[in-house]
């Protein structure tokens, strides 16, 4: 199961579009709310979470940090990788989570964090 999450009406639309196109009619849900919303209401831990907030807007990277820190939404053998601003620099740990991985290419970088 694959999860979309955006809170961008526009951005959700698109995300439709694209799966149509692809001909992909099952195996997702589409969540236009708050990553932090849809993570409160999604219970089943990830096997892969790819997170990809705004650059400027530091306050989701620390709130998703946290939430996957504090919560039990990694699978076992589960990673959360996020993509960032390669001049932000992400914590090592947070929680229950530790970063394994970084991997800057041009302005951004990921983070790759395990439980």
């Amino acid at each position: 199961m694959v999860y979309f999450v955006d809170q961008s009406r526009k951005a959700c639309q698109i995300i439709r579009e694209n799966l149509k196109s692809l001909e992909v009619e099952e195996g997702f849900e589409i969540l236009e709310m708050d990553l932090a919303r849809a993570l409160d209401r999604l219970k089943t831990p990830f096997n892969i979470a790819f997170v990809d907030p705004p650059y400027e807007r530091e306050d989701l990277y620390e709130a998703c940090l946290k939430k996957f820190g504090s919560a039990s939404l990694l699978a076992e053998d589960g990673l959360l990788i996020i993509e960032h601003s390669k001049r932000k620099e992400l914590p090592d740990t947070v929680g229950n989570i530790r970063k394994i991985r970084s991997l800057v290419q041009g302005d951004a970088a990921l983070a790759f964090y395990t439980a």
